[in-house]
């Protein structure tokens, strides 16, 4: 017998789907993201390319301690792609403050 359709995973989405926990359009996002835009597929290959070392101070981290990011090099709100050629490996203490830049910058501050 047949699975029932489900909602997709994504709180914000309703689409069905049977099978898998996300519709195709949210398939590749990595669910543990808390709400980052960078699908694990991605992340992973810029790590590695990047060889698990900040791009700004060299700090050099381990697969799946938390302190690297993949960090958008033009950043998705002023419309960079979703590209590993747009992303860079950061440190936590590069990307903080990075981050916040963008932040009060696409808020006019």
């Amino acid at each position: 017998m047949p699975r029932a359709p489900k909602k997709c995973g994504r709180t914000d989405c309703t689409t069905r789907t049977v099978g898998h926990t996300y519709c195709p359009k949210h398939r590749t996002t990595w669910p543990q993201s808390k709400g980052r835009n960078v699908p694990h597929r991605l992340q992973t290959a810029c790590f590695r390319r990047d060889q698990y070392t900040c791009q700004r101070c060299g700090h050099h981290g381990n697969p799946g301690d938390g302190t690297l990011h993949a960090d958008h090099t033009r950043n998705r709100a002023a419309g960079g792609p979703n590209h590993l050629d747009n992303l860079e490996t950061l440190c936590t203490e590069c990307h903080k403050p990075k981050t916040q830049r963008e932040a009060k910058a696409g808020k006019g501050l």
